[in-house]
């Protein structure tokens, strides 16, 4: 058999070393998890530019909650728009239905948009019409599952 204190300091010190790991990452709050990460932004419709800023993300269990901003300058005012925004913590999307969010910009009327999974990229996907062809500043939010 195995020596049952060799074994409890072995596993005691796992734990340590999966504690630092996590604190190398993560901040623990009572229980949930907090972050920081500039997503890679991909543009993948009608856009001329797209700028990332250090956006936040908190984790309880196995849901992500994400929010920040990010700029984007459209090419054609009406016509739909889309980027791609790396997630924080990777997952394996199944169904778009997996993420969901909003994002939108309090500068103009009607400029806003939805954020649903891209599963064959594993990302949030930013679906919109802008009302105008300038560059601007929006806020998001959205929910994901690590799968």
């Amino acid at each position: 058999g195995r020596d049952p204190v060799a074994l409890s300091a072995f596993l005691s010190r796992r734990l340590q070393d999966l504690e630092k790991l996590l604190d190398q990452h993560y901040t623990l709050i009572n229980g949930v998890y907090s972050g920081t990460w500039t997503p890679n932004l991909t543009i993948v419709a009608n856009l001329d530019a797209i700028t990332a800023y250090p956006c936040q993300y908190s984790i309880v269990d196995d849901t992500i909650t994400c929010s920040g901003r990010f700029d984007a300058d459209p090419t054609t005012a009406g016509v739909a728009a889309s980027l791609g925004v790396s997630f924080p913590v990777s997952s394996n999307l199944a169904n778009i239905g997996e993420c969901a969010g909003a994002f939108g910009n309090g500068g103009i009327a009607v400029n806003s948009g939805e954020i649903r999974g891209d599963t064959a990229n594993d990302r949030a996907s930013f679906f919109w019409f802008p009302a105008d062809a300038i560059n601007r500043a929006y806020s998001f939010i959205f929910q994901y599952r690590v799968l």
